[in-house]
Parts: C-alpha cells; structure tokens; sequence
C-alpha cells in the first residue's frame, strides 16, 4: 500500500512539474501596460471597428454624392428636313435640403466615430480582464504544485510512524484520494487557462503557436474609488452616450432633408442643335418637379418615428448603464475587505502549511485532520481565485462606463 501512494503522489508531482517546465521559454512578451499598444497594432477587433467606421464613411459619401448628368443625342427627320441636336442634362433632387442632409450622414459618421471609441474601450476592458485571468490562473496552478508537495512531505511522515514502512489501509487510501483530488483540480484549472488563452491570444491576434509571456504579475490592489455621482458624470461624456445623442441628431437633420419643400427637385440641359445644312444654334431648357404625388411627407414621418425611437432607446440604455455603475462600485467596495482579508492569508501561505505539518509531525494533528485541512486549503484558494477575478472585470467594466483610470498594475 505504502508503495501505491508513494507512486501516486511522484504521478500528481510529475505532471505538475512537467507542464510548469513547458510553460517556461521564450515568446512574444507582454506587460499588462502594453495591452494597448498590442491591441492596435494587432487585434482584429480593432480591425474591425476600423471597417464598420468606413463602411459609415462610404454610406455617408454615396448619399451625398451628386448624380451623374446625362448626355442625349436626338436626330429628328420630317419631310425634307433632318434635324439633330447634342444635349447635356443634370437633374437636381431636393436642392433646398442638401444641407440638411449633408449634417445629417455627416452626424452618422460622427456616430459611428464615437461607437468605435467606446467599443475599443469595451475590448479593452475585455483584454486587461483576460490578461489578469491568465496570470492569477498562473499563481493558482503554483499553489497546486505546493499542495500537491504538501502530500508529498504527509505520505513520508506517516511512513516514518510505522516501524515497518507501511502505512494502514485506511490512511493509504486518504492519501491517495487526497492526492487525486488535487490533480483532478489542478487539470480543472489547467484546462481552464489554456482555453482563455487561447480565446485571448485570437483576440490580441497572436498566432496560436507563437511564443507568450505574460510579464506583469498580478495579485488583490486596494483601490480607492470615486462616489457614484462623479462615475455618472463622466457616463454622460461617454463615447457610448454620445455616439446614440449623434445618431438622434443624425436621423432629425435627415428628417428635416426629407421634409415637403417649395422646389422639391429640378433639372436644366442645354446643347447644339442644327437643321440640316441651313441652319444650327444652341438649345436649353428646365424642367421643375411638381409636388403633386410625392412631397416627401411619408419618408420624413419615417424618419421621425425612427429619431423618437433612437432617442427613448438611448435613455434606456443610459439609465441602464447609470444602474450598472452604481452596482459595480458597490459590488467593488464591498469585496475590497473581503478581498484584503483573503490576500493576507494566501499571498504567503507557505507558514500555514508548514504549521499543520509541524503539527502532524507532533503527534496533535491526526492524518485525517490534515488531509482534510489540505482540502480546505484548496477549496479556499479556488475560492478567493474567483473572487478576485470577479473583482477585476467589475474594476474594468467600471473603467470601460466611464473611462476612469482605476487599475494600475506595474511590472
């Protein structure tokens, strides 16, 4: 039996060592205040508001560009006589609410500008929240490792208690399930940050096999946060806020374009014209459009409907995005305590560990007493690795709403 735990727990310290050995190497290096710099030099997501803003600029430059004109040749035979003529024509739509709609697309580009801005903001948010991720994964699979020691250290204590080197059935079999355990929840973790790493990396636009490391180290910072009020303000100068108060703007300047005009369009043309060898001159003319059937009056109702709906949406969501400020700062002061508290016990704690062994060791902890608080210990640091996470996206979501510099984290 003292045989099979011994090989369980070499397997649980081979694997652990194994993978912390091929994690080491060299790569692209990254600190958490480079996320930035790396996102737009690479990122398809920045790439990608890059398109949808050009898409915005080219729907703005078609609408307002003017129609081509027409050329016309006209050969006329009546009798005897042969007349042709050579004209040039250009119509002329709604002359009187070009300028409408010029402020009109030139509002939707603007908004699409300012939609671009507070998007990089989100993405960012998502990045640094990814990047934090990655790291306390890191500092999560350390600790496995050192509990993982810690049975080791357990399983030749309880050998050295029994003068024949073997251990009882029953305290073999709780070091082997501790030692399971551990792995098991090791490989949980395990498989956790490869698949955000590899979500990461696609996000940051770093190929799959490209060498990485993530320099910045990462562990609970007290911050010192603003009133909510403050965090309101600064939501009302928002790229998000400011981007649906542009759209709004944009859709009430193409109503007024579209809106029942005097002169609703018209068109001019002029040319050569001659009468067979006799005779030729010069011919022009004009042409205005009746407002007789179509004034413009559905398609500018149209558009109002839609600047009322755009406008009700965007106080939805700007009281929504007020309420979700609020929640994060509180959810952000009330885990900073918590989180302290918890910072100090797992930031070192190699004394705690090495205490119930000295315990065991004496004869005043029994082997099921310290397996089970090794299992506490895990549970707890599993515990306080979500926790912090949570704590993080909350801090960078908080930025992202407001564009307020919380986190900082130095290499």
């Amino acid at each position: 039996m003292m045989h099979r735990t011994q090989r369980a727990m070499l397997l649980v310290l081979l694997l652990l060592g194994a993978t912390a050995r091929a994690e080491t190497g060299s790569g692209t290096a990254i600190g958490f205040h480079e996320i930035e710099a790396h996102y737009h030099a690479t990122s398809p997501l920045a790439r990608m508001g890059e398109l949808r803003l050009d898409g915005a600029r080219a729907d703005g430059d078609a609408a307002n560009q003017w129609s081509n004109p027409d050329l016309a040749y006209d050969h006329e035979h009546v009798g005897r006589l042969n007349e042709w003529q050579v004209t040039l024509a250009k119509d002329f739509a709604r002359p009187l609410a070009q300028g409408a709609q010029r402020d009109g697309w030139a509002e939707h580009v603007r908004a699409a500008e300012l939609r671009r801005d507070q998007d990089t903001r989100q993405q960012l948010a998502y990045l640094r929240a990814g990047y934090v991720r990655l790291r306390l994964l890191d500092r999560h699979l350390d600790r496995f490792a050192s509990l993982a020691d810690s049975l080791t250290h357990v399983s030749a204590m309880a050998a050295a208690r029994h003068a024949e080197g073997e251990m009882s059935g029953l305290e073999s079999r709780l070091l082997q399930l501790s030692a399971l355990s551990i792995a098991a929840d090791w490989r949980a973790a395990r498989q956790r940050r490869h698949e955000h790493e590899a979500a990461w990396r696609a996000d940051m636009g770093i190929p799959p096999d490209a060498g990485l490391e993530l320099t910045t180290p990462v562990g609970y910072q007290p911050v010192s946060l603003e009133p909510v009020t403050a965090y309101l303000v600064r939501l009302d100068a928002s790229p998000g806020v400011l981007a649906d108060a542009a759209q709004v703007a944009a859709l009430d300047h193409l109503a007024d374009a579209a809106r029942p005009r005097l002169v609703p369009g018209f068109s001019i043309y002029g040319g050569y014209k001659k009468i067979d060898d006799f005779d030729d001159g010069f011919v022009a003319g004009a042409a205005l459009a009746l407002p007789v059937f179509d004034r413009g009056g559905g398609t500018a109702r149209k558009l109002e409907a839609d600047r009322r709906i755009a406008d009700h949406e965007a106080a939805i969501v700007r009281d929504r995005r007020a309420g979700e400020i609020d929640a994060l700062v509180q959810s952000i002061n009330t885990a900073g305590p918590a989180l302290a508290t918890l910072a100090a016990q797992f930031d070192d704690d190699g004394p705690a560990i090495d205490a119930l062994l000295a315990a065991y060791r004496g004869g005043s902890l029994s082997l099921e007493g310290l397996l089970a608080a090794i299992q506490i210990e895990a549970d707890a640091l599993a515990g306080y690795h979500d926790q912090l996470v949570a704590h993080y996206e909350n801090l960078f979501r908080l930025e992202a709403l407001t564009g307020a510099a919380i986190v900082s984290l130095t290499p």
